[in-house]
This record gives C-alpha cells, sequence and structure tokens, in this order.
C-alpha cells in the first residue's frame, strides 16, 4: 500500500494493513483512432460498451447488461485529469495517463504534462491502434479496517474515489503477508514457484519474486461473551487489549497466477 493511496482512506484503523489492488476495469470501450502526433484516443460515442449487472431480487440473483457510451467513461471509474487508462487490441496493450478529456477524446501530453508520475518522453510513443480497439479505465480497490457509525471495527473497500462501504462489522485487524521464490529456476533444488517464506511489504527486498499472498483477518464478537477475560492477542505486531470478547483468526493464502510458470 503506498502513501499517496492511504491518505486517501477515511479514518483507517492503526496497526492494521491496507490492501489495495490496482487493475484494469471490466468495462471497455471501443476506439475509433488514435493519433500519436497530437497525443490523443478518440473513443466511439455512437456505439455503447456492455457491463454486466447482477441484481438480488426475491432472494434470487438476476443477471442483466448496462449499456456505457463514451460519455460514460468518467463516471463509470470516478477517472478525472491524470487517471490511468490501458489500451489494448488482440495482441498488445499500452498504459498511459489521461492529462486530459474533451468530449470523446482522451489526451495523454508525453512527459509529465501536469501529471505523476507521467507518461512516457516526446521521443516514444504507443502503439499504432485502429479501430476496435478497447480503452479500459484502471481502478484502485482499497480493503482496509476503520470504526463504523456505532464505533465497531469493520472491514471497508473503497473503489476508485467512490465513497467507502462497508463490508463486514467485527473486524478488528487485517495483516498481509507476502510470500517470497528466493529460487531463480526450476531446476534449483526443485523449489521454483515454491514459497520459502512470509514477509511484511517493507521486508520485501525484490518484489518479482512474491508468488503468493496470504491475508489473514482478527475477527471479533460485537459484546463481552465470554465469561472470563482472556490474555492480551498478539496480531500484526501490536498486543489487542484482555477483555471478555471472543476473537477468531480467519487466514486465505492467494497464489499469484503469472508468478507461477
Amino acid at each position: 500500500m503506498n502513501e499517496d493511496a492511504m491518505n486517501t482512506l477515511n479514518n483507517p484503523v492503526g496497526g492494521s494493513d491496507v490492501l489495495s489492488i490496482r487493475r484494469a476495469s471490466d468495462q471497455g470501450f471501443s476506439v475509433v483512432s488514435v493519433d500519436n502526433s497530437v497525443k490523443s484516443v478518440v473513443l466511439d460515442n455512437s456505439v455503447s460498451a456492455t457491463a454486466p449487472n447482477l441484481t438480488l431480487t426475491n432472494d434470487n440473483l438476476m443477471a442483466s447488461t448496462t449499456n456505457f457510451k463514451a460519455v460514460d467513461f468518467l463516471s463509470s471509474a470516478g477517472a478525472n485529469k491524470c487517471a490511468l487508462a490501458v489500451i489494448a487490441n488482440c495482441s498488445r496493450a499500452d498504459v498511459f495517463q489521461i492529462t486530459s478529456i474533451a468530449g470523446a477524446t482522451l489526451n495523454y501530453v508525453s512527459g509529465a504534462g501536469g501529471c505523476v508520475p507521467g507518461n512516457i518522453p516526446a521521443s516514444g510513443t504507443m502503439a499504432s491502434y485502429i479501430a476496435g480497439a478497447q480503452v479500459f479505465p484502471i481502478n484502485t480497490t482499497s480493503y482496509y479496517v476503520r470504526n463504523n457509525a456505532a464505533s465497531q471495527p469493520s472491514l471497508y473497500r473503497r473503489v476508485g474515489a467512490n465513497a467507502s462501504e462497508e463490508l463486514v462489522e467485527g473486524v478488528e485487524r487485517m495483516e498481509i503477508l507476502y510470500g517470497v521464490d528466493t529460487a531463480t529456476t526450476s531446476v534449483e533444488s526443485g523449489n521454483h514457484g515454491v514459497v520459502q517464506y512470509y514477509v511484511k511489504a517493507d521486508a520485501v527486498t525484490d518484489w518479482a519474486k512474491v508468488v503468493s499472498v496470504r491475508i489473514r483477518l482478527l475477527v471479533r464478537s460485537d459484546d463481552n461473551m465470554a465469561r472470563v477475560a482472556a490474555t492480551p492477542l498478539p496480531f500484526n505486531g501490536f498486543d489487542i487489549p484482555a477483555d471478555r470478547r471472543i476473537r477468531r483468526v480467519f487466514s486465505a493464502t492467494i497464489a499469484l497466477r503469472n508468478r507461477l510458470s
């Protein structure tokens, strides 16, 4: 979790980790043309993009579609000046930073262009894309712990610049560990793709060697349920004060697909 992303969250609980996932949106927008000479991507505002929409009605999960046009690009992703996007066809993709938007045209000035980190220098351009390529907004989804309106710790999710939404009440802390594979080849002790140890983010020295992520949640009851107070519980480098709440730790380990070749 970088410091800039951390600063956009609302009152995260101290002593709890934050997980942020940055990826291309599921919703793509059709490209009319790309002009590398003026650094612009024109989106098709006459053809709607389609995105899946799931709703729960009378305990039944109903699937429908929502149609979007280029004018919906901003609202769909909370995108604005300096937002990131990816343009792709069947053979390649380029990530670029939007420096301004005029109607259905996305501009990407070379260099900083008033944005951080900025685009590639003027000497470089993206590939030549033709009509039919797709542009996908890049969204950041963050999961973190904060106190809700009832002063109970809860797991929250925030997508892009949208308001945070509460997912699960009673989540007191979250810990994120990264599995590191120190082997360099498949013949090295037969351990390539196998985790040798798990560490915190600030202890990772080479992110290319991270092959899995372990997520641990400390969940507690809302009220004092036990007859006697428990001893202080160490979690994520901190001691949870002793009280009569019941606590459990839930853990999940997730392999990173592109690192398990």
